[in-house]
This record gives C-alpha cells, sequence and structure tokens, in this order.
C-alpha cells in the first residue's frame, strides 16, 4: 500500500500534537490503534512519557509468528475487497456490546470512505512485525487492559504476555462485561481502574 501512512507517521504526528501544545511530559493513553501510537512514540521519545495506559491492543515487543504475519496479509486483503457499507455494520457490530457504544462506532465511521478506512488500518498493519520491537522500559507506569469479551484479533488472546514483560510497575486488568471497546461498554470499571492508577503516580501515591 504506497503512499498511505505507517505507524511512524502517526507516532511523529502525535509528537508533533505534544510540542505545538508545550508538553514536555504526559500520561500516553491509547485505545486500539492508538495503544501501538503510544508505544511507538515511546520508543522515540521515552523521557516524555510519564506512564503509558492501554485499551484493547497488543505488545508491539512481541514478534508475530509466521502464520499471525500471513493472516494479517489476508485480513489487508479481505479489507479491500470488502463491500463498505457491511464492513462498516460489521465493524460497529463487533467492537462493542451495548448498542449505544455500536452506535457511536457507527456514527464514527460515517465521515469516513473506504480509502480513509484503509489508510488507518496501515497503521496497525505496520505496527507489528515477525522480527518485533523494543521492549517498553522496565521503569515506566504502565496500566493494561482489555475487554474480556474482545475478539479483534489477538488481543484478549495475547494480552497475558504483558505479564511475562520485566516491569517493574504494571498494573494489567480485564475489564468485564466488555468488548473492543471496553472503556465504552463498562465505563464504571475502567474508570475505577484507571483512577486507582494515576493515584500511584501521585508523589508518596505508592
Amino acid at each position: 500500500m504506497p503512499g498511505m501512512p505507517t505507524i511512524d507517521d502517526y507516532a511523529d504526528d502525535f509528537i508533533a500534537v505534544l510540542d505545538d501544545r508545550g508538553i514536555d511530559r504526559a500520561v500516553f493513553v491509547g485505545h486500539s490503534l492508538g495503544g501501538y501510537v503510544a508505544q511507538h512514540a515511546i520508543l522515540r521519545t521515552p523521557a516524555r512519557c510519564k506512564a503509558l495506559v492501554v485499551i484493547g491492543s497488543t505488545l508491539i515487543s512481541t514478534p508475530l509468528s509466521v502464520g499471525e504475519a500471513v493472516a494479517l496479509r489476508l485480513t489487508s486483503l479481505a479489507l479491500h475487497l470488502w463491500p463498505w457499507e457491511s464492513l462498516k455494520k460489521l465493524t460497529a457490530r463487533n467492537i462493542g456490546l451495548r448498542p449505544e457504544v455500536q452506535a457511536y462506532m457507527t456514527s464514527a465511521l460515517a465521515p469516513l470512505d473506504k480509502p480513509g478506512f484503509l489508510r488507518i488500518w496501515n497503521g496497525v498493519r505496520t505496527a507489528i512485525s515477525t522480527q518485533g520491537f523494543p521492549a517498553l522500559p522496565p521503569e515506566l507506569p504502565v496500566l493494561w487492559t482489555h475487554g474480556d469479551r474482545d475478539r479483534t484479533g489477538n488481543i484478549a488472546r495475547d494480552a497475558s504476555r504483558i505479564l511475562a514483560e520485566p516491569l517493574r510497575r504494571l498494573t494489567y486488568h480485564e475489564i468485564p462485561d466488555a468488548s473492543h471497546n471496553a472503556n465504552q461498554d463498562n465505563a464504571d470499571d475502567f474508570n475505577a481502574t484507571l483512577v486507582l492508577f494515576l493515584a500511584t503516580l501521585a508523589p508518596g501515591g505508592e
């Protein structure tokens, strides 16, 4: 997909926003593709990340197996061939359990055309690789979450791999009764978990 933006472009744009706003250091929060953007941004500028919060993503340091790489290529092909109206409806159904979450996704997709959707997807496609990317800094505070009913890609299956990482300040939480947009499907649980995590970042919070 020549000419399409890659995860590098998205990470660079994210850092450019920090620069434009004069933000030296921040808590990076990313959902789905945003989780990949945040991790790649950390690789570029680790000192600017105070902590990382991820919802519904996978570790970029975990190499894809050959089978997973083939599946990713087949997914890209399928998305190119899938009729756009049908793809929008399928995406909305799979993104959340609650009707209002599905309705949100329907409205979010409405301004997009299929080429725009594929440009976003290329960010996901280029965020992970068979070689893997460098690991997160071991001292970085991390909150890693996903919905217990997230069936998007390998997210739920591979999420526990974060527990094998040498992260000394890791909080791992599976959000109950939630799909891919877990922070919307079960906002009360996610928000309570996030507040507790952020409290540990305050002076004397640990």
